[in-house]
């Protein structure tokens, strides 16, 4: 389950990041304009806003496509549509394994480019009807 998510179906949602960058913007907007007014009044001898983000607060959930294939003689295979270059394969069916990779290669790449990984990862994963019958 994704957090947050929608109470009824404990689905995903996917309007919540851009109700929370408006309440965000009006935050600090009302932060800023407060700040303004008490350095117009004189009340303060200075006056500043500084808005700082963590970039955590950036990248707190991500949604992982897994696409699963079936190899009649050779076994499974995945591969992920949003996470350039991942994949791998097993004998057997595993989704977790799957998922053990995906989570090695965000990882790998937010640690190279110096940024926090996603915490909260939630995978969906596809398997064509023929293999899955």
């Amino acid at each position: 389950m994704a957090l947050p998510c929608r109470t009824g179906t404990l689905a995903d949602d996917p309007d919540f990041p851009a109700r929370a960058t408006d309440i965000t913007q009006r935050h600090v907007q009302a932060i800023t304009d407060e700040v303004t007014e008490l350095a117009e009044l004189g009340l303060v001898k200075s006056a500043s806003v500084e808005l700082r983000i963590s970039e955590a607060t950036l990248n707190l959930s991500m949604e992982v496509r897994i696409l699963h294939h079936h190899e009649p003689g050779y076994g499974w295979s995945f591969d992920s549509p949003d996470i350039p270059g991942l994949v791998g394969g097993t004998d057997e069916y595993d989704p977790a394994e799957a998922e053990h990779a995906a989570l090695f290669a965000l990882a790998c790449e937010a640690d190279e480019q110096g940024k926090p990984a996603p915490e909260h990862v939630a995978f969906e994963h596809f398997v064509p009807a023929a293999a899955a019958a």
